[in-house]
């Protein structure tokens, strides 16, 4: 008998290493959209909720709802080139698998947009191992919300959070989730002391695969 009827899932640097392609996508949208910014710019705030990038960039708190809108379009339309470059991190294939074979449901809780969540998930291959996903926009940027809002669809009572930074990890405490701390090399995280000595998460994995051994 499986210990979780859930696993939630992080995205970036946990799933997917797409610090890379986040980066091109806000760099091609904030300079259509919002005015010159330079790519060292758009890279210091990678990692960012999109309500900060915005608020980094200078955006009015006015103009914020239209901007969500434009972007929410653009990462529907104008992305799928480099969506299909992302490298999926490696053993995400055969961790997601493992738990379909057991049974177990996953969800995907990311603070990227919903459209290009969904494109990246749909570029490569990994759409349908989720049985719910919640991405960002301009009406849902509270992670902790849409997180209880997925785990009441998806009817998990028992769940682990997999994720790769200080966040994932007091997300899942917050919860009152178990949480495993995806250290592959690829994670967002900035320190990880912090994350190891005072949040403590339940579990720390070097390969995705190794979870299959305690789920």
């Amino acid at each position: 008998m499986s210990r979780y009827d859930l696993v939630m899932f992080d995205m970036d640097g946990t799933l997917m290493d797409s610090r890379a392609f986040h980066q091109k996508v806000f760099y091609r949208f904030l300079n259509q959209y919002v005015g010159n910014i330079t790519e060292e710019e758009v890279r210091r705030d990678i990692g960012a909720t999109v309500r900060e990038i915005f608020d980094s960039a200078g955006v009015p708190e006015e103009n914020l709802k239209e901007l969500f809108a434009k972007l929410d379009e653009f990462c529907r339309t104008q992305v799928m080139d480099l969506a299909g470059q992302i490298p999926v991190i490696p053993g995400a294939y055969q961790l997601l698998e493992g738990l379909k074979s057991k049974g177990i449901p996953c969800g995907l809780l990311t603070n990227s947009m919903q459209a290009v969540t969904e494109n990246m998930l749909k570029a490569k291959g990994l759409w349908n191992f989720f049985a719910g996903v919640s991405g960002a926009d301009y009406f849902s940027v509270n992670k902790i919300e849409r997180c209880r809002k997925l785990q009441k669809r998806l009817h998990g009572e028992k769940v682990l959070y997999v994720g790769d930074t200080e966040m994932d990890i007091e997300l899942a405490d917050c919860m009152g989730y178990d949480s495993c701390l995806a250290k592959t090399g690829y994670g967002w995280y900035e320190d990880e002391t912090y994350i190891l000595q005072v949040l403590r998460p339940d579990y720390v994995v070097l390969e995705l695969k190794e979870i299959l051994k305690f789920v």
